[in-house]
């Protein structure tokens, strides 16, 4: 919608600029150029400007157009006003820019250091300043501009005459053209009125946003929702639906919004809303999308709107959401309290901190605000790092140093970088060019040096020059070992490469495993480790011995369960447990892992199941491995599935497309593209004849039937008629979200209140 306001306040501008045009000389004149420089014929090529300027014309039209005997010239990179009749300079070349309004008034801008950006004012035809040079934008409207500029830390809007000055004064959040006579104005609570050029309101600030008028009317927006004025400002229809249309001059079609249920399991109704979406962030709050607005509803408060139209709220974490608001970004908690306020640029989040910058050109101003709305700094940095061990990086005029909780810088910024945050109270720092570890005093433990640095544990530091790695004592520095091979701290020591082969030291520097193998793993089951050498998989004890002695290793070795490894030895499948002892033998085609007492094997492309002795309890009949859960497992046969239990018995015949076994132990089955719910036996509870089924706590389902959704019971009693469009439950509210198809109504425009 802003961008449509936009357009139309161009199209103004441009209209303003063309009527002004009837008073610029109708004589054509061209540009020429002389020795790189800039001069004025006319059309009979008489000389009316000399060729010494950069550029004549406007900063920002191709065009040459002279106004008043007036045109802008450029010396120096910067922009003047310049009389063509007797080529006077009537204002020294100082603006960044220069466009004519008028004849009589010409927009510039300046470029403030202080302000690190532009800042737009009016000259009159003698080059003296009208409307002084502190607006961040200035839009014609007629003999009025719509001005911008820092009130309190805050973009605010106001409206100024040509010659007289202010006319409304910089307390709004937004001022937008909606004709040639009315504005829209909307304050710093986010709520919009109409106002008249005249200088009167013709409606208090009772909307979120008011659309350009289409004949006598206005589509308004209050909640996300919409409605119609007229000119007078009378409400023709209360903003309450989600589209309006016209099907001629007195008469509407109306979209009301979809009815949002919020049901227990007994039918019992806890809220209704009107909304496009409706989701739950948190117990009793909710987030309700109503047309490009967002608005939040918390049981202790009520309805919370978010400030501005067109609010977009981001995913709450722990009760805090990032929310951005035309093009600004800022956070809330779960009951519209500010916790960031909507002034930045960027922003993100790390752990109970927030990270916020304005962008003043090409560069960031950065403020950290913490989780209850505090912020940490007292003064902007050019770059915040997150928090580590109670300090904050930051950087500032170029050099980094870190700041404290309280705001303080408690270490000077003079370092070039941080490759590493404090951690274990040491960080590591480059300081002219060459990396150093400091403690949180800033006192120098490891003087700089040409060598890459990181600290590893509370006493250990990792140097790395060139192909040489040592680990050294952070207390003294001493050496404890070195590698000009891979080195990696782990949690149980050092992965260490020499010569293309892996082994492990402990933390005491001690060769667990000698470096020979390929790959070593993190301790498994907190008793041995695996490893690869060359297309060979085994096992070793956590002192490094080999758990199978005399073996020539394992072609594959998979995840253990229940104390037993798969193998592949051989080409053939079987078992070894945590000795790496052989326990079943390797002669099945394939295996799975084991399950209650129960694994999975392949013979001759079919799938039984033996137990921990090698005895096989379930034939191999089936045409997919399975798992025993609950003493349960779905098998198929043929295309079909069906359920047996541990020892191959059928609990449930051969005749479902599909079935899935659920948290609860439930099971989903499916026959064609139907649905229904097995019990923890196997046996029907509510036989396939659902589109949709949803298993919910509590022995409750949501369940599809003829496109509509509702909610039964295990015993298929109804506990929410199948009516809705969709039912989702919450689970953080115990409740049910049931959404009803909004209703169209068509009416005959008559006024109904007046603001």
């Amino acid at each position: 919608m802003q961008g449509r306001y936009w357009q139309l306040a161009k199209l103004m501008i441009s209209v303003g600029l063309w009527l002004g045009a009837t008073n610029a000389h109708a004589q054509s004149y061209v540009r020429f150029t002389e020795a790189d420089r800039v001069g004025i014929k006319d059309v009979e090529g008489n000389t009316v400007v000399p060729a010494t300027y950069e550029n004549l014309g406007w900063s920002h039209d191709t065009a040459l157009t002279i106004w008043g005997e007036r045109v802008g010239y450029k010396l120096n990179g910067f922009w003047g006003l310049l009389d063509t009749k007797n080529q006077e300079r009537i204002s020294t070349p100082r603006y960044y820019t220069m466009e004519p309004l008028s004849d009589q008034t010409f927009l510039a801008s300046e470029r403030k250091s202080y302000l690190r950006g532009q800042v737009f004012g009016t000259l009159n035809a003698a080059g003296e300043t009208i409307i002084p040079f502190r607006h961040f934008s200035l839009q014609a409207f007629g003999d009025y501009f719509i001005a911008r500029k820092w009130v309190e830390n805050q973009l605010r809007y106001g409206l100024l005459h040509a010659k007289d000055g202010t006319v409304l004064p910089f307390e709004y959040q937004q001022i937008v053209p909606l004709d040639d006579t009315l504005l829209s104005i909307t304050n710093l609570k986010g709520k919009t009125a109409l106002y008249h050029m005249e200088g009167r309101w013709i409606t208090t600030f009772l909307f979120d946003q008011l659309s350009p008028f289409k004949g006598e009317y206005a589509k308004v927006y209050a909640d996300g929702k919409m409605g119609l004025i007229n000119r007078s400002g009378e409400i023709v229809l209360s903003p309450e639906y989600r589209s309006i249309s016209f099907l001629n001059e007195d008469s509407v079609s109306c979209q009301r919004y979809d009815a949002w249920w919020v049901l227990t399991k007994n039918r019992d109704t806890v809220h209704r809303f009107e909304a496009d979406r409706l989701g739950p962030i948190a117990k009793g709050s909710y987030q309700l999308t109503v047309g490009p607005a967002d608005i939040l509803w918390n049981d202790s408060t009520g309805i919370f709107h978010l400030p501005g139209y067109e609010a977009t709220l981001g995913q709450f974490d722990e009760g805090l959401a990032m929310m951005e608001v035309d093009g600004l970004l800022g956070a809330l908690n779960l009951y519209g309290q500010t916790i960031v306020p909507i002034q930045y640029d960027t922003l993100y989040r790390e752990s109970d901190y927030f990270f916020a910058a304005r962008r003043f050109g090409d560069s960031l101003a950065w403020d950290v605000w913490n989780s209850v709305g505090f912020q940490v700094n007292q003064e902007p940095y050019e770059e915040v790092l997150p928090l580590r061990e109670g300090f904050f990086p930051v950087r500032q005029f170029g050099r980094w140093g870190f700041m404290d909780l309280s705001g303080q810088i408690a270490l000077a910024c003079i370092y070039d970088t941080i490759p590493q945050p404090f951690r274990f109270h040491h960080a590591v720092v480059k300081f002219h060019g060459l990396n150093g570890i400091i403690d949180t005093t800033g006192s120098w433990v490891r003087t700089p040096e040409e060598a890459t640095l990181s600290i590893i544990s509370p006493s250990l530091f990792r140097r790395r020059k060139g192909a040489l790695t040592e680990i050294r004592r952070l207390t003294d520095q001493s050496l404890f070992f070195r590698s000009t091979g891979r080195l990696e701290p782990r949690p149980d020591g050092f992965l260490l490469e020499e010569e293309g082969k892996v082994g492990l030291k402990n933390w005491a520097g001690e060769w667990i495993v000698l470096p020979q193998y390929d790959s070593l793993s993190l301790p498994i089951a907190n008793k041995f480790y695996a490893y690869q050498a060359g297309d060979e998989y085994g096992i070793l004890t956590l002192d490094g011995e080999r758990a199978m002695k005399g073996s020539e290793g394992f072609q594959s070795l998979y995840p253990v369960t229940d104390g037993f490894f798969p193998v592949k030895v051989s080409g053939r499948f079987g078992f070894v447990d945590d000795q790496a002892r052989l326990r079943i033998a390797n002669r099945y085609d394939s295996v799975a892992a084991y399950s209650e007492d129960r694994a999975a094997i392949q013979l001759r492309g079919r799938w039984g199941a033996i137990d921990q002795y090698e005895r096989l309890v379930i034939q191999p009949l089936y045409e997919e491995p399975f798992f025993i859960e609950q003493g349960r497992a779905v098998v198929k046969q043929g295309d079909q599935y069906g359920i047996i239990d541990e020892n191959g018995k059928t609990v449930l015949p051969f005749d479902y497309t599909s079935i899935t076994l659920l948290p609860s132990g439930r099971f989903l089955a499916q026959r064609e593209d139907r649905f229904g719910l097995l019990d923890t036996d196997g046996y029907e509870l509510l036989a396939p004849r659902f589109s949709y089924l949803e298993v919910i706590e509590d022995e409750v389902v949501i369940v599809q039937k003829r496109e509509k959704f509702g909610l039964l019971s295990y015993e298929g009693r109804d506990l929410i008629p199948t009516l809705f469009e969709v039912i989702s439950y919450d689970a953080t509210n115990k409740v049910f979200l049931a959404r009803e198809r909004g209703k169209q109504e068509n009416h005959r425009l008559m006024p109904v209140a007046r603001p």
